[in-house]
């Protein structure tokens, strides 16, 4: 096993020179210990390249491998109601953060080899979908909550929203990631927050909403902006 998964970081590695702005290299300690910051990085690369489209034929032989190396999945599903249809909201993440206040740190996982979160809608006309690797598995695995996904009426529309963060996101600087699905169009948007003081509370918004929204229709830009600006990212914070 272990040797199994050390040619898959090494055809992972391969492929970077190609695609990375400069080739990383895996190589050993003088133990022969692989260096686990530098595979890591070749991961980061690894999972960029599938979100772009870019992916090679070695690229999706070991994606194959990793997808099926998933510990668990999480799943929600919601139904909703957009113009006057049914719609059904499934939502899942391979490897999701496990980390609480109540949890014994041994039983943590905030790492992994393969993250990625999957948001699917249909009704009888329709049906999209969206897929997005997680690029920072190192100490980062996706935490997604069922209780912050909301549904909002934007022009007798119904705009489904599904925010999900980081295990860890302990930091001066966090991120919360949006999925977005409106009007038969589909977003992803990553929006930035920093924290007032050292103690990692009292984030706000630390990002340009005019050009990250900008791919938006007007009122539902304008909606969406109010619900960040009413966001408490504090909730959001694992550590």
């Amino acid at each position: 096993m272990k040797t199994r998964i050390l040619s898959l970081f090494l055809l992972i590695c391969s492929c970077s020179a190609t695609y990375a702005q400069s080739p990383i290299k895996v190589e050993e300690d003088s133990l022969g210990v692989y260096n686990i910051d530098i595979i890591f990085e070749n991961l980061h690369a690894f999972y960029e390249r599938l979100n772009r489209g870019e992916a090679t034929p070695e690229d999706l032989t070991a994606l194959s491998w990793f997808s099926h190396s998933s510990v668990d999945t999480l799943t929600i599903k919601k139904t909703f109601t957009d113009k006057g249809a049914e719609n059904r909201l499934t939502v899942q993440v391979l490897n999701p953060c496990i980390c609480s206040d109540e949890m014994d740190f041994e039983d943590y996982r905030v790492n992994g080899l393969f993250n990625a979160i999957s948001a699917h809608i249909e009704n009888e006309k329709y049906t999209d979908s969206l897929l997005y690797y997680n690029p920072h598995v190192a100490m980062s695995l996706i935490d997604l909550r069922e209780k912050e996904i909301i549904f909002k009426t934007v022009a007798r529309k119904t705009a489904a929203i599904i925010p999900f963060s980081y295990c860890g996101n302990a930091d001066m600087d966090i991120t919360i990631s949006y999925i977005l699905f409106y009007d038969r169009k589909k977003y992803l948007i990553h929006i930035n927050y920093r924290s007032r003081h050292e103690g990692f509370e009292d984030y706000h918004l630390y990002d340009n909403l005019d050009e990250k929204l900008k791919e938006l229709p007007t009122k539902l830009k304008k909606a969406f902006t109010e619900i960040l600006k009413e966001t408490t990212a504090d909730k959001y914070i694992t550590q």
